[in-house]
């Protein structure tokens, strides 16, 4: 019941974090852009006239948004806290645990007021932490978003994580995964 719960809970959560987005990113507003805190006017010290803002390098012409990288690798480290230690990243490596990897995509339907949200997992990959605790995933697409699962060993008394990621702009990415006892 516990796995059921904490699975209803995470795609809740991702669902409502996705219709924020979309209800914050209405492509056919109509109302005008308003200038944001780089912004320039004609009387700025560019003198462009320019007011919808933006980043700006510093010559003053504008900074590319960045772009997602095609493919990544993506290394999931899973482990236990040290509850004695004084740094908290520290953590002694778990082997043994199942990490999948679930790619979500979303579509939107448009209603009379009563938008939905459908939302596709899909499990792509699936891998088993070695001894020193990580598990690696090549080839992942670098715009998708994914769902990271972490399930313990069988027979610990320890309970399972779960954590997204949203594209990635390097090519190498690491992941730390904390289980905690039940």
């Amino acid at each position: 019941m516990k796995r059921v719960v904490t699975s209803r809970c995470a795609a809740l959560m991702s669902a409502a974090a996705v219709v924020g987005i979309a209800a914050c990113s209405d492509s056919g507003s109509t109302q005008p852009n308003l200038p944001g805190p780089n912004a320039t006017t004609t009387n700025g010290p560019r003198g462009s006239g320019d007011t919808t803002g933006g980043p700006r390098d510093s010559s003053g012409s504008r900074t590319p948004a960045p772009t997602p990288v095609s493919k990544y690798t993506l290394t999931v480290h899973v482990g236990t806290p040290q509850p004695s230690a004084t740094d908290t990243l520290r953590n002694t490596p778990l082997p043994g645990a199942t990490i999948s990897v679930i790619q979500q995509t979303y579509s939107f339907k448009q209603g009379n007021g009563a938008d939905t949200v459908n939302i596709t997992s899909t499990v792509i990959a699936t891998g088993t932490s070695d001894a020193n605790g990580d598990a690696v995933f090549p080839d992942l697409k670098g715009a998708a978003f994914y769902l990271i699962k972490a399930e313990p060993p069988k027979g610990s008394n320890l309970g399972p994580a779960t954590t997204f990621t949203n594209q990635a702009f390097v090519d190498k990415v690491k992941l730390t995964m904390i289980l905690h006892g039940l």
